[in-house]
């Protein structure tokens, strides 16, 4: 298959879901991605699970729109009950669905934005049809079953350094393992898979650990290009043997922000843009504020109020009757620039190991300092006390002291401000990838 320079390309972009009604990273990513492509005058189609349902049998239905000017594929996948899904890798009805769609369509590329949901799929299918195939590792599913490298209990974990440990991980949340480490006085939280007590009692599915890291080497090495956001997500995939020499850099691009003009307001303005969620820390951010009585600092809290409307609920607790703290609600992506215009400093206070936070990159393209959390891949796009600060979630006060700091330190948001880094635009990005996407058309 031959692709050259100035030929258009048909390009499959698979990504686990995609807006309108789903809008994470990966989400907003993949579509910047498609919308981008499209302009070029490549011919592009998305492929996206719009919902999980369970059934007495698996299945996979398709519906086809075009919202965006593309054909987009948007997939209802049924499970069984019974079915474990952290170790889903192979879905028989989404595999021959793809398989069905590659022979229909024949793409010059797909290209699978994470493994979570279709990666497997997808890329076992471009597999079978010949297509080369591109994978983006947005998350840690190829590393971790429950895609997050969160124990149940929301502790981190640093990798997979040994399939014991994460089949411990995916029966730490059962009824009878929380009984019996009440019973022993925590002593199966403590030891977690060097318990004798959980390998006699419980034990876990080591076995189908093992198996599900054997079958996703497999479809890494079957890809033509494995890229990383960062070296982070990079270094996790490459813990479960998987050489970290064939995974290539590759920041996201963001499409150009209009630049917020520096000004001064009476207050520091602070904004949280994204989800809120557990993961996300924005309790931690609501617990500094309050700690911060009386000092001029303002905190803009951006997201939807209703996938997780328990913890918005203690959010709204904890911020009681603070006037300076606002819940605006859900956002636009075309309201960026005013949200930014109105901010001082964005805040990721995420207390999860965040891969490469979109919001990051699309701040410091408008001009604005960021304040982060300084676990998973955050530190490699902020750098601390020059063009950002980064704080430790795990230690109390870390994140009123940064913010301290900017209202005690006249000189350092100016600062801040003069180094922000512009990001690799969309167009910069695509170009990139259009290189290549042609280079691995030609080596077929």
């Amino acid at each position: 298959m031959l692709a050259s320079p100035s030929r258009s390309l048909h390009v499959l972009v698979v990504s686990p879901h995609l807006p309108p009604n789903h809008v994470g990273g990966v989400e907003v990513y993949s579509q910047y991605l498609l919308r981008a492509l499209a302009a070029r005058g490549h011919r592009v189609q998305g492929v996206a699970v719009e919902q999980v349902a369970s059934g007495s049998v698996e299945a996979c239905a398709a519906r086809e729109d075009d919202i965006d000017g593309y054909p987009t594929h948007r997939l209802t996948l049924t499970l069984p009950a019974s079915r474990p899904f952290p170790l889903l890798s192979e879905h028989v009805p989404t595999d021959a669905w793809f398989q069905q769609l590659l022979g229909d369509t024949r793409p010059d590329v797909v290209h699978v934005q994470s493994g979570y949901l279709l990666g497997a799929p997808a890329l076992a299918a471009a597999r079978r049809s010949g297509t080369p195939a591109v994978l983006t590792l947005h998350d840690y599913w190829f590393a971790c079953p429950r895609v997050t490298l969160r124990h149940p209990d929301g502790s981190l974990c640093m990798g997979a350094e040994r399939p014991a440990k994460c089949a411990w991980c995916l029966t730490a949340d059962q009824r009878r393992h929380g009984l019996l480490d009440r019973i022993t006085g925590g002593a199966l939280t403590r030891g977690k898979d060097q318990s004798t007590i959980w390998r006699l009692a419980i034990g876990g599915p080591e076995a189908a650990i093992v198996e599900r890291q054997a079958l996703l080497r497999d479809l890494l090495g079957s890809a033509a290009a494995v890229l990383a956001p960062t070296r982070f997500v990079a270094a996790q995939v490459a813990a479960v043997g998987y050489p970290v020499d064939r995974i290539r850099l590759s920041r996201y691009g963001m499409p150009p922000q209009r630049p917020r003009q520096p000004g001064r307001a009476a207050s520091l303005r602070l904004a949280f843009i994204g989800q809120l969620a557990p993961h996300k820390g924005v309790h931690l951010l609501i617990e500094a504020m309050r700690g911060l009585a009386g000092r001029k600092v303002s905190l803009a809290i951006h997201g939807p109020l209703t996938p997780y409307p328990a913890y918005v609920a203690q959010l709204r607790a904890l911020a009681g009757d603070d006037a300076r703290i606002t819940f605006h609600g859900p956002y636009r992506r075309e309201s960026l620039p005013d949200i930014f215009a109105a901010t001082d400093v964005v805040v990721v206070p995420s207390i999860w190991h965040e891969v490469a936070a979109i919001v990051i990159q699309e701040a410091q393209m408008a001009g604005v300092p960021v304040l982060a959390s300084n676990l998973g891949g955050s530190p490699e796009l902020i750098a601390d006390d020059r063009d950002g600060l980064l704080f430790d979630p795990a230690r109390p006060g870390d994140v009123a002291r940064q913010i301290t700091r900017l209202l005690d330190e006249p000189d350092l948001l100016p600062l801040l401000e003069a180094a922000a880094p512009r990001p690799r635009t969309i167009d910069d990005e695509v170009d990139a990838l259009l290189e290549l996407y042609r280079a691995i058309c030609r080596a077929v």
